[in-house]
């Protein structure tokens, strides 16, 4: 369950942060970067953000993608992590629908659940 949660993690600072922001704290290839880079850009035109929209969606990005990466590096508990992860994505998405349309945000959830889905068979695939 451990790997679980660290993954979800992972998953949720991927979708949470601009490229930069994770380049500079993590350990990604180039290719990973890239990957990355495009996967984002791929996701953020699906969404169709405004430009009203986008310093708002940046800016709860960077909120909880901070604290993501905090409790990431925390020396809790497993079940405690995924408690406050379970807790930090729900006060995330409250805020995200608040800026997004109904549309948009369902679309936000596909996203986020299909990186979960593709981050789980990756690592299925490594085991």
């Amino acid at each position: 369950m451990g790997k679980i949660v660290k993954r979800m993690l992972i998953v949720a600072v991927m979708l949470l942060t601009g490229t930069t922001t994770i380049a500079q704290e993590s350990e990604l290839t180039d290719e990973q970067k890239a990957q990355m880079q495009v996967q984002f850009e791929k996701h953020f035109k699906i969404l169709g953000l405004s430009d009203g929209q986008i310093p708002k969606f940046q800016e709860i990005t960077r909120k909880y993608s901070k604290q993501l990466m905090t409790l990431r590096d925390s020396d809790n508990s497993r079940f405690t992590k995924y408690k406050t992860y379970r807790s930090i994505i729900k006060n995330r998405n409250e805020e995200m629908k608040v800026v997004l349309s109904e549309k948009q945000f369902e679309l936000y959830q596909e996203i986020q659940e299909e990186l979960q889905k593709e981050m789980r068979e990756r690592n299925s695939n490594k085991s």
